[in-house]
């Protein structure tokens, strides 16, 4: 696998995938961590090999077999498949060590509900069961950002028109005040952090939350960002599918931005301006990770 290293006092390990295919990753990955607990090593660094982002699973060829029950929209995992790898670790170990990550389930938890639990909460790693089950949605908190009351500020609103004024004057007055943007920020990252003054009490401007958001750690949009900046686009079956722009060395941004057009249920658009939405043409198809035709 790689050699043992330390990290502020914890050990982790270094896993490398083997050259080949990129069918075969997913499953050496699956028994890569299999192989990790069994050495005893029930951390979070094994989330990298059975809850990262679910690219790895659903980055299909076109023509690779797809379950039976397809066409009902569901399937239940059985022996051999990934998913049923990643149920049965997570029912029998993972629970235990990381309770966090299964709220609402224990160890007594049906197979369908563990199935079902990682197919909301983990990109849809596992196809949503068959068989009956407790959950219907994605029940970590923070797990996703929540749109709700979301709202661009109106033309001349006070919103508006302090958001403009930020821009114009306060950021060259008072920088400290704006620590996180410069003068090439946009509209809706000073609204942003307007919203961000008013919701801790700070400030009166009454400005809403806008109907954008850079995504942050703990949140699954936030994993699938940093995999497909730092993984994803160097895979050989894989790199053809991302805006030619795209490179490891692009914007956090640019990358969420691919993803929320690919995924807008997933990943929300950004507040920065990037230029993969600019360049986007809704009139032409749109290549996705796992779906390589999607729009």
């Amino acid at each position: 696998f790689g050699s043992r290293v330390r990290s502020s006092g914890a050990a982790a390990l270094c896993v490398v995938p083997p050259a080949g295919p990129f069918s075969s990753h997913a499953r050496w990955i699956s028994a890569a961590a299999h192989a990790l607990v069994n050495m005893g090593l029930h951390s979070a660094m094994l989330r990298l090999a059975l809850v990262a982002p679910a690219t790895l699973v659903l980055s299909k060829k076109p023509d690779d077999k797809q379950p039976d029950d397809k066409d009902k929209g569901c399937h239940d995992a059985v022996e051999g498949e990934i998913c049923h790898d990643d149920v049965i670790w997570a029912k029998d170990y993972a629970i235990d060590t990381r309770p966090e990550w299964y709220p609402g389930l224990t160890n007594e938890s049906s197979f369908a509900d563990f199935q079902a639990h990682l197919h909301y909460c983990y990109w849809n790693r596992c196809p949503k069961p068959c068989a009956a089950t407790t959950q219907h949605d994605c029940a970590m908190l923070g797990r996703f950002w929540d749109s709700t009351g979301c709202e661009d500020a109106k033309k001349n609103s006070d919103c508006a028109t302090q958001v403009t004024w930020a821009m114009e004057f306060g950021l060259a007055l008072h920088p400290e005040w704006y620590p996180t943007l410069t003068e090439e920020s946009n509209f809706r990252q000073f609204q942003h952090r307007l919203y961000q003054g008013e919701l801790a009490g700070l400030e009166f401007n009454d400005c809403p939350e806008p109907c954008c958001h850079d995504s942050l750690p703990g949140e699954l949009c936030f994993e699938d960002v940093e995999w497909a900046k730092a993984h994803g686009i160097n895979l050989d079956d894989m790199n053809h599918v991302y805006p030619p722009t795209l490179t490891n060395e692009s914007d956090f941004a640019e990358f969420q931005a691919y993803l929320h057009l690919c995924y807008p249920e997933r990943c929300p658009e950004p507040c920065a301006t990037t230029e993969v939405q600019a360049n986007y043409d809704s009139n032409h198809a749109l290549e996705c990770p796992d779906q390589p035709h999607t729009r």
